[in-house]
């Protein structure tokens, strides 16, 4: 049977686009490896699976080594070890997320059709909001928030829509799974509670004849009283965790950290107005907040419990951008509930003819969809223009001696690498580095304070720095004043990473053979004096054969011949 022959028959159309659809956005999950932190998810989950243990102090550092650290993505942490270890193939670690990706959609999908949903509105739908948050899907342990956070709302809706109390059942289990998964358990107990509260604020105001109150599950007080237990016990489980009540109280204990450091990932999406598409995601969010409100108010009617969702739907992505993905995966099922009944898409697909020709053509919209990730498809499971693979593989062929400071965006894949032979100084994890071991970090990447005390103190043999994109100037400062004040030699850098060592006895033969005496990222080939011609071409081939693949190191060689030509 050919594949135009099955989306003629309407019982395979179905079936047919929604294999497509989830094929499409399983594919356009498939992000490389090139966040920060998953590496030291996948050290812990190694540490935990070798050890039979869970760390709850910091064991990857030196600089905060024994200070109290909130493994609360612990079970995650062990789960991407698992996965990656199956084939010890990260490639497995990002299909495995992916994959994720294509549950969470289909349980979107799941959510929407119990509320009345049209299945190819959906369909379209849920893929145009998909390609929004497709970047997302990675190995951190938020991933499984994601996911668990759909799995309840369908849960909640199928209660709701049957008035079958087995379905309560998976609440608590799924709680206390999620309170050991992530810290983002506290949205899950949220919604539990919205669900609880909603039936019994419409009972209160329907004895104040509050008619724009509608009681959408109509329960009884027995339903409530399960609703109630199950919330209960939810609470209760999701303190069954190594980190106790800290578990909950996460997001509070890192603020000042984030504070501190300035986290990009915690400042609201506002910040990033500037970027497009976070200009999109406002206006998709104020247009679906519009158009909801509108349909409530047409049928003189409001949905506590929908309206609830659609508000945690739109603040938190307004409290931090890590949140973004929450609006679609919260909204989803809602919107599309709503936009199908004002649409009238069902009556509009009465006639097979008209459902065969939307099916053919969002066939060949996904098809196409798909052939262009093909191309684009990654070639590398890591992404080395913003993980420094490179630079650690200087550092091991070189066997530079610690200790080590290193810019927090790298702590992450150094811990993967090297630990326990090597220890960072500094990581993406906050909360253990609060205190002493943050202020130090600050006052030497800022160079304010006793930076010169702390760096003679802590006896720095070489420095390892992210100087790429907003780091440049801070990178600039830094280098500058460790050349002048210190001695530091730069020996290596590549499109996103420079290392500079001290100048010792021990580091002679390394300086004579790597040192950058002429070339460097923060000196334009314009600005290179003529009678160093004859170095900077030296070493500028010795930086390309080190960093054959930097995008940056080749413009610089090509600016720097056209120079020589000049001249």
């Amino acid at each position: 049977m050919s594949f135009l022959t099955l989306l003629k028959q309407e019982k395979y159309q179905r079936w047919v686009l929604l294999f497509l659809v989830l094929a499409a956005i399983f594919l356009y999950s498939v992000n490389q490896m090139k966040e920060f932190d998953s590496w030291y998810h996948l050290k812990t989950g190694e540490y935990i699976f070798q050890n039979r243990q869970i760390p709850t102090s910091d064991i990857f550092s030196f600089s905060a080594e024994g200070q109290r650290w909130v493994t609360h993505g612990w079970l995650s942490a062990l789960i991407f070890f698992f996965v990656y270890s199956l084939f010890n193939n990260l490639w497995v670690l990002i299909i495995f997320a992916a994959l994720l990706s294509g549950l969470t959609s289909f349980l979107l999908l799941k959510s929407a059709l119990l509320r009345g949903a049209n299945f190819y509105l959906s369909l379209i739908l849920l893929f145009l909001l998909s390609l929004l948050i497709l970047e997302l899907w990675v190995a951190r342990p938020q991933i499984f928030s994601y996911l668990l956070a759909v799995l309840l709302i369908f849960i909640l809706e199928k209660f709701r829509q049957t008035k079958k109390s087995k379905w309560l059942y998976f609440a608590p289990p799924l709680m206390f799974f999620w309170a050991n998964l992530h810290s983002s358990v506290i949205l899950g107990l949220g919604i539990l509670l919205v669900y609880l509260a909603s039936p019994l604020l419409i009972r209160i105001t329907e004895n104040k004849k509050l008619r724009f109150l509608v009681d959408a599950g109509n329960f009884t007080k027995k339903e409530i009283s399960q609703l109630a237990i199950v919330f209960l016990l939810s609470l209760v489980l999701s303190f069954v965790n190594p980190n106790s009540y800290h578990v909950h109280t996460y997001f509070l204990d890192i603020s000042p950290a984030v504070k501190a450091l300035g986290i990009m990932e915690w400042k609201s999406l506002i910040h990033y107005f500037y970027i497009m598409q976070a200009k999109v995601f406002l206006a998709l969010m104020v247009l679906t907040l519009i158009f909801i409100f509108w349909r409530w108010l047409k049928k003189s009617r409001l949905d506590v419990f929908d309206c609830f969702l659609m508000l945690l739907a739109i603040i938190l992505p307004l409290i931090s951008i890590r949140h973004v993905i929450y609006f679609p995966l919260l909204a989803f099922p809602i919107l599309a509930g709503e936009l199908s009944q004002q649409v009238s898409f069902e009556e509009k697909l009465k006639e097979p003819r008209k459902k065969r020709l939307l099916a053919q053509l969002l066939a060949i919209f996904l098809l196409l969809m798909i052939f262009s990730r093909f191309l684009n498809f990654p070639s590398q499971a890591v992404n080395e223009k913003i993980i420094p693979v490179k630079a650690a593989d200087f550092i091991e062929n070189n066997q530079l001696k610690e200790p080590m400071f290193n810019s927090m965006e790298t702590g992450g894949y150094f811990i993967w690498r090297f630990w326990p032979e090597r220890r960072v100084f500094f990581d993406g994890r906050n909360d253990v580095f609060l205190g002493k071991p943050m202020e130090d970090y600050i006052k030497i990447i800022l160079t304010r304070g006793n930076w010169r005390e702390l760096v003679e103190n802590y006896g720095f043999n070489y420095f390892l720095i992210l100087y790429r994109d907003t780091f440049f100037n801070l990178a600039f400062n830094l280098t500058q004043k460790l050349k002048e004040e210190f001695d530091y030699q730069l020996v290596y850098w590549d499109d996103s990473y420079i290392i500079l060592v001290k100048n010792s006895a021990e580091n002679k033969s390394l300086i004579e053979k790597f040192g950058y005496r002429v070339i460097s990222p923060f000196l334009a080939p314009e600005q290179i004096p003529v009678e160093q011609f004859s170095e900077a071409a030296k070493e500028l081939q010795r930086a390309l054969e080190a960093s054959p693949n930097s995008d940056l190191i080749l413009i610089y060689s090509q600016i720097f011949l056209e120079r020589l030509r000049n001249n």
